[in-house]
């Protein structure tokens, strides 16, 4: 199949890329029958002949395989003519290879071509060809190794402890390093079978240890080049940077250290936003979940500091986080103002409402920033199920009770700013329960700060006040009050200090402490203000771990790697398919298309026809009159 078969040069087209090689091959194809055609046109009239056209036939048939054997598992030029030159090595990755100290070696540890199941085949070889080109972009700075793997050799290295055979010692050592097999899906004498293969990369450079990317599928060409790169980027730096997160953990009916000390413990709720610091610390940061007080504090050293659902803060707590951003550490800030509560009760949904003050807004007061009071919704929305309480049953057979309203809110990726990388390559985002954000341009531009708009609700959006009792006809949208409003902000600059001419608060004293006398805090802290760069978003329940979508997943992502590594890593990561979410078309829309699809089409291909035999019945009949005079 990879001789002769269609499908291994047909893939190159359907991504939107002209290889010279399959062009070359379906050309040689084309005049290879053509000629046959014409030779056994020729054939009919000399039946003597037919010898010479098996010969001939048998030596075409070979020239032609000789032609794809030479192209086969070769690259020779390419176009790539998709919109962001997805399968084209992007210049980011050329200048990081290029300020390589040293070359960095890729290895690909990989089951072999003859052990892989029939979809997987050309696998390594589309890995190699993407590395490849790679290489040929570093000039000399990386270099790659295939190492082809049998899960057999494992199975028996892990049998047998004492083997000092080099290939077995050498899978064992991968294994520790987590170089593993893992299940696939494989079709075998027509039937559905699953097989343990290995496809994963390591990554070695100066004296770092190896760093694995334990599972690559074909899935993940799209991303390889930025899996890769951002790999070698974090293996560049001189440390892992530091990421301080401050997530409240309760409603703050407790003092935060008691709070984590119950939840260490087993005692109290389980901890909303523990997913978010394991993802990060996969993702090569180191992570400081801090409590913002005097025993946890924002570290010196930090590089991002992340707010996500901060509630109503102390003074001194408002304080630190004003006074680390006025030192240049950037932050990222989700606050939302209220989170719903949905009931069951003799099949009726009974909604209430938590508010969720939180007055960090006096930090984004000072950079003309204010969240909405009011409660947003959006045409586009999506159902969310809830379980019902009083029926335990419900939890082992179904998934809860379907609630659709508009404030279960999908921003969709044509509502997303196409010139930011942090949201360019994101398909959409649960935006749960979120509020509209609001910007004074005159406060902003006083504090000299530039301020993008990164994400808004659609076209189809609107508001109602925060009532204490809402009725279905309060979630029906109002034709005359539909806007577009903003929902997430990028501010640069020198963030305000809205502290100036304050002595700095003391640290709260709670009444499990002993008391101790401390020191008395100074009543200014001189520092040089530096600029620095802050993303605020009005949703926070959309990181909670029970709604944290994909598309939450890639926004939370490219917000981190954008503040700290830069904007250069998230361009690359931006270079994918992106699945685009359509959004929700009005009532006018869809009675449109109906009545073009149903009746429209119809009609005019009818009109059509009626046309043609109108037309054809006269021209016959006009034949036959002239027909007739002759």
């Amino acid at each position: 199949s990879q001789t002769f078969g269609l499908a291994p040069h047909l893939n190159s087209f359907l991504k939107g890329v002209l290889e010279f090689k399959d062009i070359l091959f379906f050309v040689v194809w084309i005049i290879i029958f053509l000629l046959l055609n014409i030779t056994y046109l020729r054939v009919q009239y000399h039946p003597g002949a037919k010898i010479f056209y098996i010969f001939f036939m048998i030596i075409v048939f070979a020239i032609g395989g000789v032609i794809n054997l030479l192209l086969v598992d070769r690259t020779i030029v390419r176009w790539d003519l998709t919109e962001d030159k997805i399968f084209t090595v992007s210049p980011v990755t050329e200048k990081i290879l290029g300020n390589l100290k040293s070359k960095v070696i890729i290895k690909l540890y990989i089951t072999s071509k003859g052990n892989m199941p029939l979809g997987l085949k050309n696998l390594e070889y589309s890995l190699t060809d993407k590395i490849y080109e790679m290489k040929l972009s570093s000039k000399g700075k990386l270099d790659y190794r295939v190492i082809h793997m049998e899960v057999e050799n494992v199975m028996n290295a892990l049998a047998d402890e004492t083997s000092e055979n080099s290939d077995l010692v050498m899978e064992k050592k991968l294994l520790e390093k987590g170089i593993r097999p893992f299940p696939v899906q494989a079709l075998k004498k027509d039937q559905a079978t699953t097989q343990m293969i290995y496809s994963s990369i390591g990554i070695s450079y100066l004296d770092n240890p190896e760093e694995v990317i334990p599972v690559v599928m074909p899935e993940s060409l799209g991303n390889l080049e930025f899996m890769i790169v951002n790999s070698i980027y974090k293996m560049t730096l001189p440390q892992k940077p530091v990421v301080a997160v401050f997530a409240p953990e309760n409603d703050g009916s407790m003092s935060p250290e008691i709070a984590a000390i119950y939840r260490k413990l087993g005692m109290g709720k389980e901890d909303p936003y523990h997913h978010l610091e394991e993802f990060l610390n996969f993702n090569k940061y180191d992570v400081k979940r801090v409590l913002i007080t005097d025993k946890s504090p924002i570290p010196d050293n930090s590089d991002l500091l992340v707010i996500i659902g901060p509630g109503q803060l102390n003074e001194r707590q408002l304080f630190e986080i004003n006074h680390a951003m006025r030192k240049g550490i950037p932050a990222f800030i989700a606050v939302q103002k209220y989170e719903w509560n949905y009931r069951i009760k003799e099949k009726e949904l009974l909604m209430t409402m938590n508010n969720k003050p939180s007055n960090i807004e006096r930090i984004l007061n000072g950079c003309g920033i204010s969240v909405d009071r009011d409660i947003l919704m959006d045409v586009n929305h999506q159902p969310v199920s809830v379980s019902d309480p009083t029926n335990p049953l419900t939890a082992f057979f179904s998934s809860g009770f379907p609630v659709d309203l508009p404030t279960h809110i999908i921003i969709t990726h044509e509502n997303m700013n196409p010139e930011s990388p942090i949201t360019k390559s994101i398909p959409f985002v649960l935006y749960l329960w979120g509020n509209a954000l609001k910007l004074d341009n005159d406060k902003s531009a006083e504090a000299k700060l530039e301020v993008e708009t990164l994400m808004t609700s659609s076209s189809k959006s609107w508001t109602i006040k925060p009532l204490p009792k809402l009725n279905t006809t309060d979630f029906e949208p109002k034709d005359n009050e539909r806007l577009k409003y903003p929902l997430m902000f990028m501010v640069r600059g020198i963030i305000p200090d809205v502290f100036a001419g304050q002595s700095i608060p003391p640290w709260p004293e709670f009444a499990y402490e002993k008391k101790v006398d401390k020191e008395e805090s100074p009543v200014e802290l001189s520092i040089k203000p530096e600029s620095c760069s802050v993303v605020v978003l009005g949703s926070s329940i959309a990181f909670k771990r029970s709604f944290f979508s994909r598309g939450n997943l890639e926004l939370f992502q490219n917000i981190v790697d954008s503040l700290v590594l830069g904007d250069d890593l998230v361009r690359l990561r931006g270079k994918k398919i992106i699945d685009k979410t359509i959004s929700i078309p009005s009532r006018e829309v869809i009675v449109m298309w109906k009545f073009i699809n149903l009746f429209l089409i119809n009609f005019l291909i009818a009109t059509a026809g009626i046309i043609y035999m109108v037309t054809k019945r006269r021209s016959g009949e006009k034949y036959f009159i002239a027909e007739n005079k002759k």
